[in-house]
């Protein structure tokens, strides 16, 4: 059975056939710092201290804070997270979310992707590359 957690702009569960972390967000979303930290929370109540890899599916997101950014890169190394992918709704976006990621150091992998099975794939590739199989 599947846990799902409402949090205040998106639902955030684990995925029963991959057993990846994944966040939907809302249609609409402005992300601020506060929205990192409570997904950072609840992501420990669901996995632990188990390493994490992450699915964030912001296609629904119009847009992101400063602040958020960098919650999200300076406290994820913190976490157990050990590699995020970012599904987002255009090439555009992709090309100027991956400019974003390397303004923002990162000490696990981040990639921005267009369609949801590569995201899940590049995951699974990173999860075994890990030795997390």
């Amino acid at each position: 059975m599947q846990t799902k957690i409402r949090l205040k702009k998106s639902w955030l569960y684990v995925d029963v056939q991959t057993g990846l972390v994944v966040q939907r967000m809302d249609e609409g979303t402005y992300m601020e710092a506060q929205d990192s930290f409570d997904c950072f929370e609840e992501c420990f109540k669901l996995k632990g201290r188990e390493p994490i890899y992450f699915l964030s599916d912001m296609r629904g997101v119009k847009g992101m804070s400063k602040e958020a950014r960098k919650v999200t890169a300076a406290d994820a190394k913190e976490a157990k997270f050990y590699a995020v992918a970012a599904l987002i709704n255009s090439g555009i976006s992709k090309i100027l979310g991956n400019f974003v990621i390397r303004l923002n150091k990162h000490e696990h992998p981040v990639r921005m992707f267009t369609k949801e099975e590569e995201a899940i794939a590049w995951l699974k590739k990173q999860r075994l590359e890990n030795g997390h199989a």
